[in-house]
């Protein structure tokens, strides 16, 4: 009964998705589109839609997104579904796939007691992966700009357990902010603030993101991948 419902509430996200993202003042979050380059060259897209309800232990933030990319080695397209609950925004699940109807492997994530769980299923089987979370810990997978989102709601100071769901696994990362600055989105001067993200088991990997003072994520690059995500319009 629990995979059926799990699958069934993936066929939901999906459709979603695929409708399009919701105005902003109808979901009390945030919506739009990212614009991804790698090395300069222009590879797609991250559609995302989040939406926030309830208050104190009864909130919920879930993170709805498709990303499209044409890489030189590869094709993206994944539908992913990100939620966290109550005060301090624990994570609670997640899920990321290609679309309903589309071959491939998905997986579907959940948190309990600290344990990160994931089923992962492809066209020739299915496997189940376990491993410790942290408190406080942010889902960043791969390719998917919107997630960073979650990480711009942390203290700009510090140290944050990073979950990469794809590669099933946690890091540690430190968050430092470098203040206020400006990025130009559509043609136009955006005032910013400048946070770095260092993975404390890669040096190399150091990331950038830019947040309005809302914390609503308008760019991420990070510079080890050629990466690059720009909204394509700044957020009202």
């Amino acid at each position: 009964m629990r995979n059926a419902l799990t699958i069934a509430a993936f066929g939901l996200l999906t459709a979603g998705i695929m409708a399009g993202p919701t105005p902003i003042e109808a979901q009390n979050g945030d919506a739009g589109t990212f614009r991804i380059t790698v090395e300069g060259r222009d590879v797609g897209t991250d559609t995302f839609n989040i939406r926030r309800s309830g208050t104190g232990t009864g909130a919920v933030t879930t993170a709805q997104g498709r990303v499209q990319l044409q890489l030189t080695q590869a094709t993206v397209d994944r539908v992913t579904e990100l939620q966290v609950s109550g005060v301090r925004a624990a994570l609670s699940r997640y899920a990321a796939g290609p679309p309903a109807g589309s071959p491939g492997t998905r997986i579907f994530s959940s948190v309990s007691g600290g344990i990160f769980t994931t089923e992962m299923r492809t066209p020739t089987g299915e496997a189940m992966r376990q491993f410790q979370v942290s408190e406080g810990a942010v889902v960043l997978d791969e390719w998917v700009a919107h997630h960073y989102s979650f990480l711009a709601q942390r203290p700009r100071n510090g140290q944050v357990p990073i979950v990469i769901p794809s590669q099933n696994r946690q890091v540690m990362g430190t968050l430092e902010s470098r203040g206020e600055t400006s990025i130009q989105i559509g043609g136009r001067s955006v005032p910013a603030y400048h946070l770095v993200l260092r993975m404390d088991d890669d040096p190399a990997d150091v990331r950038h993101l830019w947040v309005d003072s809302l914390n609503r994520v308008l760019r991420v690059r990070i510079p080890a991948q050629g990466y690059e995500a720009v909204r394509t319009v700044a957020p009202e």
